[in-house]
């Protein structure tokens, strides 16, 4: 990620709080698999999670709602900070840390959240201005939650779906990578015509 004056900001992203449930039931699953009896529910229950990580990894997007926290060294030049994850919902606190360590709570009526673009964005107020007199490391938290939320049912994007079920049927029905040629194919085309579309582009 770089500031407006193009000088690279460090930023880390940790996920605070997980997805409560997952896109896909094992049933829903097993379906689409045409697998009977449950022998196989431990492994299929596994490569759901595992798809759901793979489809968000590639797209940067959280597919249920997850908190997430993102620090930054330093605030921008500008006054605008571009959320790497999406689709944001809330963001829940925004913290800064001055050169003691000690923290401060940014007013959320100092700025607001932008939903409308992609990615989504914080931006400030008109009049206000970021924290100053900040330490040079981690300088700032924030803490939000992305996803299309709560439930399996509210995810619209219907492909991401599908995305995961490619997934978990090429998983399942391959233990290791497929070699095309001398090529390993670990990911199938279809996948990636699904995925592509909603790549959020990263802002690193």
């Amino acid at each position: 990620m770089l500031d407006s004056y193009g000088v690279p900001v460090h930023f880390g992203l940790t996920l605070t709080t997980d997805a409560a449930v997952e896109p896909l039931t094992s049933t829903e699953a097993k379906s689409w698999e045409r697998i009977d009896g449950s022998a196989d529910d431990n492994d299929i229950t596994a490569l759901i999670k595992a798809a759901r990580k793979r489809v968000e990894a590639d797209t940067s997007r959280a597919l249920i709602n997850q908190t997430f926290t993102w620090t930054l060294d330093r605030v921008p030049a500008s006054n605008v900070l571009t959320i790497p994850v999406g689709p944001v919902s809330s963001v829940t606190s925004i913290t800064s840390y001055a050169v003691d360590d000690t923290s401060s709570v940014v007013a959320s009526s100092v700025y607001r959240l932008d939903t409308s673009s992609v990615p989504a964005r914080i931006v400030l107020r008109d009049g206000q201005s970021w924290p100053s007199s900040l330490r040079s490391q981690n300088a700032l938290s924030i803490v939000f939650v992305a996803g299309y939320g709560a439930a399996s049912t509210d995810i619209k994007d219907t492909p991401l779906i599908m995305a995961m079920r490619l997934l978990i049927e090429h998983w399942f029905s391959n233990r290791g990578a497929v070699i095309v040629g001398d090529v390993p194919n670990e990911i199938q085309l279809g996948y990636k015509f699904l995925t592509e579309p909603y790549a959020i582009r990263s802002v690193c």
